[in-house]
């Protein structure tokens, strides 16, 4: 079989046309012929299609003993010339006459000067797929050897049409996987394909940012290793369904744990890849969820509390009043000697009467009618706060055989804010980790970590308790929610929590890990970024001297105690039981005025707002002189008066002995 081969030495053997023109040189050069073996087929990087087939004209036109060999072909466009000898003048398709060739598959000729050529068709399966043009020899070539020639052309053509079909669709393929990578890249989610082994084969930049990794690191790992304990049962029936055939699109929510530790909560949606061999993996497109639950979950939680939050004004107003006088009455009977057992009884009283009190206290801060997140605010130091809420619960920890780990950070910024109320939340958290962790056998250890974070500090409690249920997460800051039985606490711990970081504008989140332990990381910021309050009621101790107080409350009990109290200390007390009676007063007393006017907020009849304009009104400083008491700080009324008369207030219940000092406090700084 003639070959096509490359140029080299031997690749031409010495001219045949010199041979004899008998048989037997025509024998001997279809024996020559016949030696050359056509190659495997080469990558067309190798050698090129008219390469080849000017190689092939020159062995052809060697073998048949012609001076010049021309061959052509049909495409698309026409016919056109494929490879040659080297021909001068070269020889033009219109010139030869292949229209006739094609119409009838016979042999032709034509005249190019003085030389005359043969153009014969090469033929098969009847239809003509080339034409070999050759100057006419002195005698007629070897038959054998024509039929020779024109099957190595069919070869070399039916190789460069399956080359060049090779070559399209490799560049078709190509081109779609470069679309479908670009389209993968500029989708808003996370897109893997995970083969049925649970082996992950393609992975997107997004969804490796969201289980915490670079592509290259997450293909051929095993797409379990990134599912949370608790999510991996549900995950693993999605993926069941999918391997069973299901070919329903569905989306579910599962947590993913990064190899960090960090866990998020993602809404995947699945599907099955079929391929000609029936399953061949899951399509898996994922979008982080964790801020935008985050979110969706305090607004219902800002929702569920404006609900309740006037409900809870309400209860908290009416509860103050006597509260105070319960814990005035016990203070103030404590003052005189008596019986062990009747001070041993008040002292019950008064200790009962401040727990109550603080229950209260706690209703006020979820419904958000205090203070006191502007009273007393300090900058202080994050790790102090955590050693000394630690301490406090040292001994507890060590009953119940858990184990401390602390990783406080060097040279955190300095923190702004209520410390006793942070305290109270850092408190909180580690007594509900100890709880938790007393239910549960095996190693117990607390870890408790600071860090810089975006919005300035954060600090964490971990446990290893029981975690939380992923049916209760949604709700643990939830007001009055509580899984401990009836009588074991009030609800209100986890949500006083969420409100004092939020006062604080910080931030809190928690990871359940349920059936691993839970952990509660608060974000706070700096001093430099927290907001500064407004003005409040200082206790310091003045120097001494006789007062003229006037008291306006309503409750009868208030003005008693209050008056009592006072009197003790020396000073004069005139009691009002509303505004317009107060009003009264201050016109009897005009030559010995008033220092201190102690005026509840809410009081029939005369409001607190009327009183204070009435006093401005009168042109003597009277309104300066003024200390409002109130259980009801924050009710809109009672905020935009605070606001505008910048007068100090004293939160109910109080002590006797606090709001004594804040009465000399404040008139001292009017004398």
């Amino acid at each position: 079989m003639l070959s096509v081969a490359h140029d080299g030495p031997g690749s031409e053997t010495a001219p045949l046309a010199h041979a004899s023109s008998d048989t037997a040189g025509d024998e001997m050069a279809f024996a020559q012929l016949g030696t050359l073996e056509l190659p495997e087929a080469q990558p067309a990087s190798d050698v090129s299609t008219s390469g080849k087939l000017n190689h092939l004209a020159r062995i052809s036109a060697n073998a048949l003993r012609v001076e010049a060999m021309a061959i052509f072909g049909l495409s698309g466009k026409g016919w056109e010339l494929l490879g040659s000898t080297p021909i001068s003048p070269p020889i033009r398709a219109a010139e030869v006459g292949l229209g006739e060739v094609l119409r009838t598959g016979a042999v032709g000729s034509f005249t190019a000067g003085a030389a005359k050529w043969i153009v014969r068709p090469v033929v098969d399966g009847g239809n003509v797929e080339a034409a070999l043009v050759y100057k006419a020899p002195p005698s007629p070539p070897f038959e054998p050897l024509l039929g020779d020639v024109d099957t190595s052309i069919l070869i070399e053509l039916r190789r460069s049409d399956e080359a060049g079909r090779l070559r399209s669709l490799e560049e078709d393929l190509w081109k779609s996987r470069t679309r479908y990578r670009e389209l993968s890249e500029a989708a808003a989610s996370g897109i893997a394909v995970v083969s049925t082994m649970g082996e992950i084969q393609e992975i997107n930049h997004l969804a490796a940012v969201i289980i915490g990794m670079e592509p290259p690191e997450a293909i051929g790992r095993d797409f379990r290793d990134f599912i949370a304990p608790e999510s991996l049962e549900q995950a693993m029936k999605e993926f069941g369904t999918r391997l069973a055939g299901d070919l329903k699109r569905r989306e579910t929510e599962i947590k993913i744990v990064r190899p960090c530790g960090e866990r998020r909560l993602v809404q995947i949606c699945s599907s099955a890849i079929l391929g000609d061999n029936g399953l061949e993996g899951v399509y898996f497109a994922a979008r982080d969820i964790t801020e935008e639950r985050a979110r969706d979950s305090q607004l219902r939680r800002a929702e569920r509390l404006a609900s309740i939050a006037p409900l809870l004004s309400g209860v908290c107003h009416e509860l103050n009043n006597p509260l105070t006088s319960i814990k005035s009455f016990a203070e103030l009977m404590l003052l005189d000697d008596r019986q062990p057992e009747d001070t041993e009884a008040l002292e019950i009283i008064q200790r009962e009467a401040a727990r109550a009190a603080r229950i209260v206290t706690d209703l006020r801060m979820v419904a958000r009618q205090t203070q006191e997140e502007s009273l007393n605010a300090s900058v202080f130091d994050l790790n102090d706060l955590i050693r000394e809420a630690l301490q406090e619960v040292q001994n507890e920890c060590t009953a119940a055989e858990i184990t401390i780990q602390m990783e406080l950070a060097r040279g955190l910024p300095p923190s702004f804010g209520v410390k006793t109320q942070l305290e109270r939340v850092v408190g909180q958290l580690l007594s509900n980790s100890i709880r938790a962790m007393r239910e549960v056998e095996g190693p117990r250890r607390l870890k408790l970590r600071t860090a810089t974070s975006d919005l300035g500090v954060e600090f964490t409690v971990a446990d290893t308790g029981g975690g939380i249920s992923p049916d209760h997460i949604d709700n643990i800051f939830d007001p009055f929610w509580t899984t401990r039985p009836t009588g074991e606490g009030t609800g209100l711990g986890l949500s006083l929590v969420h409100g004092i970081v939020s006062d604080h504008h910080g931030t809190i989140r928690v990871d359940g890990g349920w059936g691993s332990g839970a952990a509660f990381t608060v974000e706070l910021p700096t001093a430099a970024a927290a907001p500064r309050p407004g003005r409040e009621a200082q206790v310091q101790t003045p120097a001494r001297k006789t007062l003229r107080i006037l008291v306006v409350d309503d409750e009868g009990p208030i003005r008693f105690t209050l008056a009592r109290y006072m009197e003790r200390r020396g000073h004069t007390v005139m009691d009002a039981a509303e505004g317009e009676q107060a009003l009264a007063l201050l016109d009897e007393h005009l030559a010995h005025p008033f220092d201190v006017i102690l005026a509840d907020l809410r009081m029939p009849g005369l409001s607190a707002e009327e009183l204070y304009a009435r006093l401005r009104q009168r042109n003597e400083g009277l309104e300066d002189r003024l200390i409002f008491i109130t259980g009801d700080a924050e009710s809109p009324d009672a905020a935009r008066l605070l606001e505008e008369a910048g007068v100090p207030v004293v939160l109910k219940p109080f002590e006797l002995a606090e709001i004594a000092q804040i009465i000399e406090t404040h008139a001292g700084m009017d004398g």
